[in-house]
């Protein structure tokens, strides 16, 4: 019993970290200068909305993994993670910023649903599902430290 709730408290510690990283995201590329989100280099080689693309095929990835958690399925990974990211950003080339922002919330949104009404046999037994929380949390946090510096770094 005791394992369990130790496990349910950190599952829910992750989520609400993945929420709180999430939105702060959000806050940023809600008002990211739009003149830049096609300028490459602010994430590596990627522009603003590279990276935002990049974001929604890991959070779809994520959700899409949690299913087949919850369904006891074998995970798709390992894959080739340079062009899963590669295809991410090209299923988004040419789709407005604004789209793009609004596709991530939701995907984002949906996850985070998803997480809530997992079963929480599940969640308490399986890491894999706060390893993906964590991850997403350190992929947002990381990627919106990195947009704020090139959008500081162009202001100047």
């Amino acid at each position: 019993m005791t394992a369990t709730v130790t496990h349910n408290r950190e599952f829910l510690m992750h989520l609400a970290q993945f929420h709180n990283t999430s939105q702060e995201f959000f806050q940023l590329v809600q008002r990211y200068p739009l003149a830049l989100v096609d300028k490459p280099g602010a994430c590596g080689q990627w522009s603003p909305r590279e990276t935002l693309a990049y974001l929604c095929g890991w959070v779809a990835e994520a959700d899409a993994q949690f299913g087949d958690y919850d369904q006891k399925q074998h995970t798709r990974l390992p894959f080739d993670v340079d062009t899963f990211n590669q295809q991410s950003i090209a299923r988004r080339d040419g789709q407005e910023w604004r789209k793009t922002v609004t596709e991530l919330y939701w995907r984002t949104q949906d996850l985070i649903s998803h997480a809530v009404k997992s079963d929480t046999r599940h969640y308490t037994t399986d890491p894999r599902y706060q390893q993906w929380l964590l991850d997403l949390s350190n992929e947002f946090a990381e990627r919106g430290a990195q947009l704020r510096q090139f959008a500081a770094a162009r202001r100047a």
